[in-house]
């Protein structure tokens, strides 16, 4: 039979020294170090406490967040991206190369063909000038437009009228997608 001593030696939680059962605690090797990690167990449940609030209030706004606000959220993401893989492309209108702001310019505006407001084909990158003061230079955009993905997709772009109702998910899973292609885009450029 093993010998039992009833001081067997363990290790204590805080301070990890050798300790022997001599002071009454089974865990700490004397009562500063009992204190101690006390104290740290309180700081972790106060913390997980706190984490789990905020995840909470995340989840309350994100209830009441229209649908408008998730729109936006994931045409901003969409945007980055259009910006992001045509860098090194001139403006699609005017083929300027240099410009003070650079914008994600939309050939069917989201307003009169919302259902292709994250189609690819549809958002290329235009200088702030052409987009803000010269209503997206449509004609010249239609020309570009044609340069880069060809007369049949364009064709297919004009002629789609269907509608498109954009759900929370839908926005949600965009937005994502998005912020995805992003990153990847951002690995590979460096």
């Amino acid at each position: 039979m093993p010998n039992l001593s009833p001081s067997k030696i363990g290790k204590c939680v805080s301070c990890k020294k050798p300790t022997p059962n001599s002071v009454g605690l089974k865990w700490a090797c004397n009562i500063e170090c009992a204190i101690e990690f006390t104290n740290r167990a309180k700081a972790k449940k106060l913390l997980k406490e706190q984490q789990h609030e905020r995840s909470r209030i995340k989840e309350r706004k994100a209830a009441i967040k229209p649908l408008s606000k998730w729109l936006q959220e994931a045409q901003s993401e969409f945007n980055k991206y259009i910006r992001l893989r045509d860098a090194d492309k001139p403006c699609i209108s005017c083929g300027c190369t240099t410009a003070i702001q650079w914008h994600a310019g939309h050939y069917r505006t989201t307003k009169a063909a919302g259902q292709h407001r994250f189609n690819e084909d549809n958002c290329n990158k235009q200088c702030s000038q052409d987009n803000l003061y010269h209503s997206g230079r449509i004609s010249d955009y239609r020309i570009g437009l044609i340069e880069r993905v060809g007369m049949l997709r364009v064709e297919k772009l004009e002629n789609d009228n269907a509608t498109r109702k954009w759900t929370i998910e839908d926005c949600v899973r965009i937005k994502a997608e998005y912020r995805e292609k992003i990153k990847q885009l951002k690995i590979n450029n460096e």
